[in-house]
């Protein structure tokens, strides 16, 4: 039987356990009873191990100061230049951490696009900068989608 990324020993059928007064058959249900609670309590804590949640940015080049996190995300701050900007987020543990950044229009569309791919830095397993450089002298609302699990 497949579970997740696991695969677990055949199952039991009730008349294997029924049909016997072996004790050495009801030791081996209870080990594979508690395989599946060890594959299930993995599972649950790979999922508890993800950070999700949005940072309303606004304009790219005007964002300074703290930005409206969602989710368990724990804080975003941004630092804006002439054309660039810099925001550190905090979030909560992950070890060996992937993110994945997906960049929502809250505006015009060709206003929202006028920006370079998010480039992530300084990722640690509680945090992380993400730098964006505005292309045009326009002005963005744009909204970040953070995803950050274990790899």
């Amino acid at each position: 039987m497949s579970f997740g990324d696991r695969t677990l020993k055949k199952p039991i059928k009730a008349k294997d356990i029924i049909n016997t007064s072996s004790p050495g058959k009801l030791v081996s249900l209870l080990e594979r009873v508690k395989d599946l609670e060890t594959s299930l309590s993995t599972i649950q804590t790979t999922e508890e191990a993800k950070v999700r949640g949005t940072i309303t940015v606004g304009d790219i080049i005007t964002a300074n100061g703290t930005l409206s996190v969602t989710g368990n995300i724990t804080s975003a701050n941004a630092s804006s230049s002439a054309s660039d900007t810099t925001i550190s987020i905090v979030f909560p543990a992950v070890v060996n951490p992937i993110v994945s950044i997906t960049v929502e229009s809250l505006g015009t569309v060709g206003f929202d696009n006028d920006i370079t791919p998010a480039i992530i830095a300084n990722l640690t397993s509680t945090g992380m900068d993400v730098f964006f450089e505005e292309v045009a002298a326009v002005v963005q609302n744009i909204r970040l989608h953070i995803v950050v699990e274990p790899q």
